[in-house]
C-alpha cells in the first residue's frame, strides 16, 4: 500500500468535528470538558458520497476563524466542502 499522507484531498470532502478524550472521574463531561483534544475528521468520497481517504488534524477551536485558517493551511484551493450530519 502506498503511502499518500502528503497528497492532499481532492473533489469532494466531507467535514466533521469531533473531541478524543477519556472520562475522568468527577469532572465536567461532554464538549465543554477539560483535556479534550478538538480535531477535524475530513474525508474525500466519491461522487456516490463512498469514502476514498481520510484526513485528521487536531484544531484549537471550532470558531469560524480556527476552521477558516485550517481549511486555508490544508486545502489552499478546494471546490467542494461538504459539512456532514
Amino acid at each position: 500500500m502506498e503511502r499518500d499522507q502528503n497528497k492532499p484531498l481532492s473533489g469532494f470532502i466531507e467535514l466533521d468535528d469531533a473531541y478524543l478524550g477519556g472520562e475522568r472521574t468527577g469532572c465536567k463531561r461532554g464538549r465543554g470538558a477539560e483535556g479534550k483534544t478538538l480535531f477535524i475528521a475530513a474525508v474525500e468520497t466519491t461522487n456516490e458520497r463512498q469514502p476514498v481517504r481520510i484526513q485528521l488534524n487536531v484544531v484549537k477551536g471550532f470558531c469560524r476563524a480556527d476552521i477558516t485558517s485550517w481549511s486555508q493551511h490544508i486545502w489552499p484551493q478546494v471546490a467542494l466542502l461538504f459539512p456532514m450530519g
